[in-house]
């Protein structure tokens, strides 16, 4: 009896010493996984935050991490994924049902997001983000005069709230209530004047309304309102293209290009040099993208970031896959999870 006792508190012991090393594990995967998203390597944060998940499935705070970190690496199905994890393990939290509603929209899950919202609804009439979320979805289903009312009621909450405004005007568009649109467009903007969405929506509806040196303006302006936004930036570049002024593209491209961490955007650079025939600064800057690529991990977090990549892309990509990249990605200052072994 004496040994079997004994027996059993060794296994405690092992147990407990088991589950204080998984928690110390645990907890180093997710400073580990901070600081990557800090230093917006979201790959590498990935990898940290699903490990740390693994060890503790239950834990929302975790999955909501994980979520945000697949958002900003545009893996929206991920996000969604672990946003509907952590509301399910949160049924009583108002804003993890519409962390997962947003996660709905973005993946077109129109009724589930509906319904997501409609719970927070019932928890708190007066949510702003709830029925303005409802709205979204509403209009997804092609109910568009719901979705005006579910709007409107988010704006009677909240008459400051440009989103509102914006979303609106989009609606009354597709209304076919051009007049109601411009004006909700620009009560966006003028409402938010250091936002760039607003204004960015505003130069979209003079764009598709022919009202071209209008567009060109408010382009202009959302690029002023933050001179290295991404969107603000690709889109000018985009309106330059079309309007036969590739000249004036590369400027804004560039600085679209600055965003290492979205290398579609050295992508759309390089298609522009491509297309104007300057190979050997195509060439250039997508030996520059192998290596960072290679060095971020997105070959290897699952996330397919490059369907569709040009065969020139792919064909760098081989190359640098011979060569260790160890000590040039630590230069860089990313996580080498090409040769990690993960």
């Amino acid at each position: 009896m004496c040994h079997r006792k004994g027996r059993a508190a060794v296994v405690a012991v092992i147990a407990a010493v088991s589950f204080q090393s998984a928690c110390s594990g645990g907890r180093k995967q997710v400073e580990r996984g901070d600081q990557y998203f800090q230093q917006r390597n979201y790959p590498a944060a990935s990898v940290e935050y699903r490990a740390a998940v693994t060890s503790e499935p239950k834990d929302a705070a975790l999955r909501q991490k994980l979520g945000r970190t697949y958002l900003a690496m545009g893996a929206y199905d991920g996000a969604k994924r672990e946003f509907v994890r952590a509301a399910d393990l949160l049924p009583e939290d108002t804003a993890a049902q519409l962390d997962a509603a947003e996660a709905l929209l973005r993946t077109g899950e129109f009724q589930d997001a509906i319904t997501r919202a409609e719970k927070a609804i019932s928890k708190d009439p007066r949510s702003v983000r709830a029925h303005l979320l409802k709205g979204l979805g509403t209009a997804g289903l092609k109910d568009l005069n719901g979705a005006s009312e579910d709007i409107r009621k988010a704006l009677e909450l909240d008459p400051q709230l440009a989103a509102g405004y914006t979303n609106l005007g989009a609606i009354e568009l597709v209304r076919g209530r051009a007049q109601e649109a411009e004006a909700a467009f620009k009560q966006a903007a003028n409402l938010a004047p250091a936002d760039v969405q607003p204004q960015l929506a505003l130069a979209n509806y003079y764009w598709k309304t022919g009202r071209r040196e209008e567009a060109e303006t408010a382009l202009k302006g959302a690029v002023s309102r933050k001179a290295d936004d991404l969107e603000a930036n690709r889109t000018l570049a985009l309106f330059y293209i079309a309007m036969g002024r590739p000249q004036e593209a590369e400027a804004p491209l560039k600085v679209a290009a600055g965003h290492r961490d979205v290398p579609e955007a050295q992508l759309a650079l390089a298609d522009y040099y491509i297309a104007l025939k300057r190979a050997p600064d195509a060439r250039a800057l997508l030996e520059d993208l192998a290596t960072h690529v290679v060095c971020l991990g997105y070959f290897t977090a699952g996330d397919g970031q490059f369907h569709g990549a040009k065969d020139l892309f792919r064909f760098v990509i081989l190359e640098k896959r011979h060569y260790d990249q160890r000590e040039e990605c630590k230069n860089d200052g990313y996580l080498d999870l090409s040769n990690s072994g993960r």
